[in-house]
């Protein structure tokens, strides 16, 4: 179970200052983000000491 201070992955990733939430997603469902090693899929949630790449 995720906690309160889990964000979504495309959230995270346009917060970040990489691109915008629409194209954060167009990256995610092209297999370009692994959250902990394991390919990201639309609508994943990250928290603090997750390893995103």
């Amino acid at each position: 179970m995720l906690t309160d201070t889990s964000t979504r992955l495309n959230k995270y990733i346009s917060e970040s200052g990489i691109c915008s939430r629409r194209e954060a997603d167009r990256f995610i469902e092209q297999g370009n983000v692994f959250i902990n090693g394991k390919r990201a899929a639309i609508g994943d949630q990250v928290v603090a000491g997750m390893l995103l790449k």
